[in-house]
C-alpha cells in the first residue's frame, strides 16, 4: 500500500500519488483473476464474479479514469490523492481480507457444530 500521506509530506506531486493508486488497482485486478484486455474490463469481471461489490467497482473505475489523467496530464490534487488512498484501503480489505475472514469464521463455526 503506497503511503500517500508520506508522499505528500515529502512534496511529491499529488498526481504521482493519484497515478500510484491507479497502478495498485491495476495490479490487484490482475492478481485477483480479473479478465479482459484492460483495467476497466478486469474491474467489471471482478464485479460479475462477486469478488468486489458495485460501490467498490464504481470507485475503482473512478480511480482508473482520474488516475489515467494523472498519469498522462500530471493532473491530480492532494485531496484527491488522500481520498483515493482511503478508498484503496477499503478496496484491499474487501478484495483480500474480508473473504478470508468469512471463510475462517465459517470453518470455525463448522468445527463447533
Amino acid at each position: 500500500m503506497p503511503d500517500i500521506e508520506r508522499m505528500l509530506q515529502q512534496s511529491f506531486d499529488p498526481s504521482i500519488a493519484v497515478a500510484t493508486c491507479r497502478t495498485v488497482i491495476d495490479l490487484c485486478t490482475k492478481d485477483l483473476g480479473g479478465t479482459g484486455k484492460n483495467i476497466a474490463d478486469r474491474i467489471d469481471s471482478l464485479l460479475v464474479k462477486g469478488v468486489i461489490t458495485k460501490p467498490i467497482a464504481d470507485w475503482a473505475h473512478h480511480i482508473r479514469s482520474l488516475g489515467a489523467n494523472a498519469t498522462h496530464d500530471a493532473d491530480g490534487g492532494e485531496d484527491e490523492a488522500r481520498a483515493f488512498a482511503t478508498f484503496l484501503r477499503f478496496f484491499l480489505r474487501a478484495a483480500y481480507e474480508l473473504g478470508a475472514d468469512v471463510k475462517s469464521a465459517l470453518t470455525s463455526s463448522e468445527h463447533k457444530a
